[in-house]
């Protein structure tokens, strides 16, 4: 074979996963993901350092994720307002990982900088470039 009429083997892009090559395919082509294919994410920040206290507030979103198990098909989504500062996030993120055992699909972190100094708040939708394209599909 000539340079130019060489065969070249690439992958182009991200791949996550298995590949493919084929010349030539006629008929169906399945292939199944398997777990060890497929990551699980793990995007959890650290537990805060310093968190104590707010009991009460553990203790009530854990009620919430126990009473949503009980009605099959539930999904639990949960929401935690106030001020900027005052331990939102270090809450959500000791409760989660005080419950890891409960989420074994993974778990995702996106930061909406609401309150940030990195930059201004993401509109609807503006976290979803950082959450994985396979749980966006």
């Amino acid at each position: 074979m000539s340079e130019e009429a060489s065969v070249r083997n690439e992958v182009g892009g991200v791949v996550a996963g298995s590949v493919v090559q084929a010349g030539s395919v006629t008929g169906d082509v399945y292939i199944a993901a398997t777990s060890r294919d497929q990551p699980i994410p793990r995007q959890l920040l650290a537990v805060p350092p310093h968190f104590v206290g707010r009991a009460a507030e553990l203790a009530q979103l854990t009620a919430s994720l126990d009473s949503s198990a009980k009605a099959a098909g539930t999904v639990l989504i949960s929401a935690l307002a106030g001020a900027g500062g005052i331990g939102k996030t270090a809450l959500a993120l000791c409760w989660a990982h005080r419950n890891l055992d409960q989420f074994p699909d993974g778990q995702l972190f996106v930061d909406l900088q609401g309150f940030s100094p990195a930059g201004a708040a993401n509109g609807p939708g503006g976290g979803g470039a950082r959450v994985p394209r396979r749980v966006r599909d």
